[in-house]
This record gives structure tokens, C-alpha cells and sequence, in this order.
């Protein structure tokens, strides 16, 4: 069988080109996967060796031969694999969505209990850090500058800074990991967390339900005739008491709380278990993560979109 233009790699770069390379930083094309995809380089290892990382965080060594920069002729031809960025969507996939109506209902919590087998080591190292996230949650509000500065994100969410607070979802990168463990562990995050904060369940105001008190108290009542004869005073007294609890108006708090300082802090303390770095380092390195101009900037010189690339 014969082989395809892009199963043969291509021929070796001269030393003048290994000389003018960038080392950090070079935007080049790489090969993988018998195509080539938007890459940055990191380190140079060994002569004629290079560490790239790729659009989607990972990182490997490729020698010079499977490197194309802008400045070279087939940067402009060689064939560019799909690549799909977090928040990236194919269109077709949403017409599908559109177009087509399930056909069977879906058991959410089968799905997430199958996603839970599948993320399985997830899920361990998640728990092993579990600790941290529980103290962010059940942090009272007089301990806020205390937690804050473990957690900037915290001042920030319960701070009076309206644009510091715009400005927190796009602080939130996946990091090292991957777009499918980035939204399974958004997920888990919410079943585990589906309260709202200490600091803000405090903040609010305990609504006295007094005129409902004894409608939901018959509610969960289910005494019969007879047992509330010989329970009557017992009864009598659980109406007479009011009922105190919270009302919230909707869900948001708590689901803002967990996608804009849960989850940012849960990948960093990830990512400090994952590299053996401190919790300043795991936020550098998030931050990093989270730049994807650079991509666009190989995409754009080679004359392409994603949207032109995506599976």
C-alpha cells in the first residue's frame, strides 16, 4: 500500500534553521497523529530535539524534521489535523442538537454515575483535596481575610468590586487537564457542593414563616385521628412553634460559588499535587494554560480558523 504525503515525514531542516529557532516560544506546526497541529516550543533537550506543546496542554519531543515554522514554505502546505479548544463547539453538532430531538430519555444520574467509573482516578485525586474545598465552602464571614489570603477569588466573590467580580469566570482555566475531565469535575464540583456558602447562607436574612408554619408542619404530619388525640399537646406545641429557615430566591450564589472559586481552586491544588509546586506556581501555571491567542496566531498566519478545523 502506498503511503499518503502525510504518513512520510518530511525532510530534514538545515542547521541554519535549528540555529534561528526560538527557544522558549517558537509558534510552529508539529506533527502528530499523521497531521500537523498549532505547537509552541519549550526546551530544547538535545541537538536537533525539541520539547513542543501542543493546543490542547499536552507535551511531547519532536525532532526538526516535524517542525514547520512561519518561515518556512511547508508551514503553508503541510496537512492540519481537527483541533477543538474548551468552549469550542462544532456547528454541525448543534444543528444536530436541534435538528434531531432525543429519542429515549437520558437518566442523569446513571450518565454522571458511568462518567464517575470512567473518571475514577479524578474523582480519587479530587477527594484528597477535598479538605481545602470544604474550608472555602464552610468559611464564616468574619474568617474571609483570613481565607482570602489562601484564595484571592474569595475576596473577590464576596467583595463590592462589581468589574473584579465580571471579570472572575475568566480566571477560570482547565489547567493540565483535559476538556472532558475540566467538565466532568465542573460536575462533580456541583453534586458535591449544591449548598450555598456559609458566608452568604449568614448574609442572609432568616425569613419567619410563622403564617406557613402550620400548613408544612400538617404537611409532614402524618398522624392519623386517634394518634393526634393522644398526641395532642405535642401537637399543639409544634404549631404554635414558627418555623425559621432560608429562603434563597434562586440557585446562583451557589452556583457562581462553584464555578468561579471551587473549581479554579480545586484545579490548583491539583496541580500542585500533579507538578510538586506551591499554590502561587499552580496559579502561574493555570494562568499559562489558559492562553490560547497563540493558536489563533499559527491558525491565522497559516491562513485557517478553528471553526475550519474543528472535528
Amino acid at each position: 500500500m502506498a503511503k499518503s504525503a502525510s504518513d512520510v515525514a518530511p525532510a530534514a531542516a538545515d542547521e541554519s534553521d535549528t540555529e534561528s529557532l526560538k527557544v522558549p516560544g517558537e509558534l510552529v506546526l508539529a506533527y502528530g497523529l499523521r497531521k500537523y497541529y498549532p505547537a509552541r516550543i519549550l526546551a530544547q533537550p538535545a541537538p536537533n530535539k525539541y520539547t513542543l506543546e501542543f493546543f490542547d496542554g499536552s507535551r511531547t519531543t519532536r525532532s526538526r524534521s516535524r517542525i514547520f515554522t512561519m518561515y518556512e514554505s511547508k508551514f503553508y502546505t503541510c496537512p492540519l489535523g481537527a483541533i477543538r479548544l474548551v468552549g469550542d463547539e462544532p456547528i454541525q453538532n448543534i444543528k444536530q442538537r436541534i435538528d434531531s430531538p432525543c429519542k429515549k430519555p437520558v437518566d442523569p444520574e446513571a450518565d454522571f454515575d458511568r462518567e464517575k467509573a470512567v473518571f475514577h482516578k479524578l474523582v480519587a485525586n479530587v477527594q484528597a483535596i477535598k479538605v481545602h474545598l470544604d474550608a472555602l465552602h464552610q468559611c464564616p464571614l468574619d474568617k474571609l481575610p483570613l481565607m482570602a489570603e489562601v484564595e484571592d477569588r474569595m475576596a473577590v466573590f464576596f467583595g463590592s468590586d462589581i468589574n473584579a467580580k465580571r471579570l472572575l469566570p475568566s480566571r477560570v482555566s482547565k489547567g493540565h487537564l483535559n476538556r472532558a475531565e475540566f467538565d466532568f469535575l465542573s460536575r462533580l464540583l456541583s453534586k458535591w457542593y449544591d449548598t450555598p456558602p456559609l458566608a452568604i447562607s449568614n448574609s442572609l436574612p432568616i425569613e419567619n414563616t410563622k403564617e406557613s408554619s402550620k400548613e408544612e408542619t400538617v404537611k409532614t404530619c402524618t398522624l392519623n385521628n386517634d394518634k393526634l388525640s393522644a398526641n395532642k399537646d405535642i401537637a399543639v406545641a409544634q404549631l404554635a412553634e414558627p418555623v425559621h429557615r432560608i429562603r434563597l430566591a434562586d440557585a446562583k450564589p451557589c452556583v457562581e460559588f462553584v464555578h468561579e472559586v471551587l473549581l479554579p481552586h480545586a484545579i490548583k491544588r491539583l496541580t500542585m499535587a500533579k507538578e510538586d509546586c506551591t499554590l502561587a506556581e499552580s496559579e502561574a501555571f493555570m494562568a499559562r494554560a489558559n492562553e490560547t491567542h497563540w493558536v489563533d496566531q499559527i491558525l491565522a498566519a497559516r491562513g485557517v480558523s478553528r471553526d475550519n478545523l474543528q472535528i
